[in-house]
C-alpha cells in the first residue's frame, strides 16, 4: 500500500508532508480489492492522527477505487468494517474518486518491488553495563557482611546455636532461633540476609536502594520495600524512615500536599497581663533543684518573668507558679 500526506500551498499545490509505503500483512493480503483500499486509508489515519484528528475542515481523502465514495453510507456492515468505522467516526474526512494516473506518487509507491518491511530494531534504554555493575557492587556488600557477621556480638549466640550445638539446645532457645537459618557463611532470617550492626553497611544497602538512579530516590515505604526483599536487620523500617527524611534531595523536592493557610496577625491586647503567652526552657544542670525556666510574657508591655522550675512539673504545679 502506499499514501502521501500533502497540505495545500499558497499556490493553492499540493505539497508533500510524509508518505508511507507497507506491505500487506499474510491476513491483510487475502482481503479484496475494496478491503485493501479502504485500509490503506485507515493505515494512514493511524499513522498521521496526530495531525488529522479532530480537524474542523474536512480531510480529503482521494482513491482510485469509485466505490469507497458511498462507503459512509452503506447501511449494513461486517463485523470488519464495524470496528474500523468506530475507529473513523474520530476523524472528519471525505473521500473523493480519482483515476490511478493522476495519483501517479501513491501508486508507485505501493508498487515497489524492492521494498522490505524490516522490523525496527529493539531500542536499548539501559545497557548491560549498568546491571553488570550494579551486581558487582551487591557482590562487594555480600561480601562485607559475610565478613562482619561475626564481629557483631548481638549475633554472635545465634550464630553459636545454628553452627555448634544445635541438636542440644534447649527449646526454648530452639523457639527463639527458629526463624534463623546459616546457609553459605551467611545468615538469614526468614529467607532474608541477615545485615549486621555496622552503620557503614546499612548506608551503604540504603544509598543503594534510595539514592541510586536506578531507583530515583523513592519514598520510605518503597525504600523499605526495596530493601526488605532481600536485606534484614533489626530496626529497618526506622533505618529507612530517617534516612529518607534526613535525605537533602527528597527534602528539596518535596511538595506540599496540605493546603497554605493564610497568616493571622495576632489581636492586640486592651490593657496589660489581658493576655500572656509562656514556655518553658531545658536542658539547665539542676542547680538548687531546678533544671528549667518558665518564661511568661505580657503580650501588651512585652514585659518577660523567668520563673525557675523543672521540666517535669505537673500542670497544678504549673498554675501555682503562675
Amino acid at each position: 500500500m502506499g499514501t502521501i500526506l500533502s497540505q495545500q500551498g499558497e499556490d493553492n499545490c499540493l505539497h508533500p508532508i510524509a508518505y508511507i509505503s507497507k506491505l500487506f500483512s499474510g491476513a491483510e493480503a487475502s482481503y479484496n480489492t475494496y478491503n485493501k483500499e479502504l485500509l490503506a486509508i485507515i493505515k494512514a489515519l493511524e499513522e498521521w492522527h496526530i495531525f488529522l484528528e479532530a480537524m474542523h475542515k474536512p480531510i480529503q481523502v482521494f482513491t482510485n477505487h469509485r466505490n469507497l465514495e458511498y462507503w459512509m453510507q452503506a447501511q449494513t456492515f461486517n463485523w470488519r468494517h464495524a470496528c474500523w468505522r468506530v475507529f473513523l467516526s474520530d476523524f472528519n474526512f471525505e473521500i473523493h474518486y480519482c483515476p490511478g494516473k493522476q495519483l501517479g506518487k501513491s501508486d508507485a509507491l505501493s508498487r515497489r518491488s524492492d521494498y522490505t518491511d524490516t522490523p525496527q530494531e529493539p531500542e536499548i534504554m539501559l545497557p548491560s553495563e549498568v546491571f553488570a555493575n550494579m551486581l558487582e557492587e551487591e557482590l562487594e556488600i555480600v561480601t562485607e557482611i559475610c565478613s562482619k557477621l561475626r564481629e557483631d556480638p548481638s549475633l554472635n549466640a545465634i550464630i553459636s546455636f545454628l553452627t555448634e550445638d544445635a541438636d542440644n539446645a534447649p527449646p526454648s532457645i530452639w523457639k527463639a532461633h527458629r526463624n534463623y537459618n546459616w546457609e553459605e557463611d551467611l545468615l538469614w532470617y526468614r529467607g532474608k540476609l541477615v545485615v549486621p550492626d555496622s552503620e557503614p553497611l546499612k548506608e551503604q544497602l540504603l544509598k543503594e536502594f534510595h539514592n541510586s538512579p536506578l531507583v530515583g530516590h523513592p519514598g520510605q515505604q518503597r525504600t523499605l520495600k526495596l530493601l526488605s526483599w532481600n536485606y534484614w536487620w533489626p530496626g529497618m523500617k526506622s533505618s529507612a524512615k530517617e534516612w529518607v527524611e534526613c535525605c537533602p534531595t527528597c527534602q528539596a523536592n518535596q511538595c506540599a500536599h496540605a493546603p497554605t493557610i493564610a497568616l493571622k496577625p495576632l489581636e492586640v491586647p486592651l490593657f496589660p497581663f489581658h493576655t500572656i503567652s509562656y514556655n518553658f526552657i531545658t536542658g539547665f544542670p539542676k542547680s538548687q533543684g531546678y533544671n528549667a525556666v518558665l518564661v511568661v510574657i505580657d503580650l501588651f508591655s512585652k514585659l518577660g518573668h523567668f520563673i525557675p522550675t523543672t521540666k517535669k512539673v505537673s500542670a497544678k504545679g504549673l498554675a501555682e507558679l503562675s
